[in-house]
């Protein structure tokens, strides 16, 4: 699975075996769901994770990050949010994985 690097390559792989061992209704909450969350964080993610970082003296108060030919302004509040939409997916998979682990347990029990 490390190997995948595409979130979406990843995500697809998820949802088929979600699918296959959880059925289709809990593939669905998961889709609309977590992965939506997972999705959003992953955007702002490979921004500052790969996007080329530079200063700039118009805008002392934030860094520069280039990505896809555009130069778009980070100050520390963008940053902020990128931790937060990843906390939120991070939280979002703790808590799916949480009850359906709990659930595929009482199952085979």
């Amino acid at each position: 699975f490390g190997a995948v690097r595409s979130v979406r390559t990843k995500l697809d792989l998820l949802y088929l075996a979600i699918e296959w061992r959880l059925g289709e209704k809990v593939l669905k909450e998961f889709q609309s769901t977590t992965a939506t969350k997972i999705e959003s964080a992953s955007r702002g993610r490979n921004i500052v994770a790969h996007g080329l970082v530079e200063f700039s003296d118009a805008h002392p108060e934030a860094l520069i990050v280039g990505w896809n030919g555009q130069d778009l302004v980070y100050t520390v509040s963008d940053f902020v949010a990128v931790l937060d939409k990843i906390k939120e997916a991070h939280d979002s998979v703790t808590c799916f994985h949480n009850i359906r682990a709990r659930s595929l347990l009482q199952v085979s029990t």
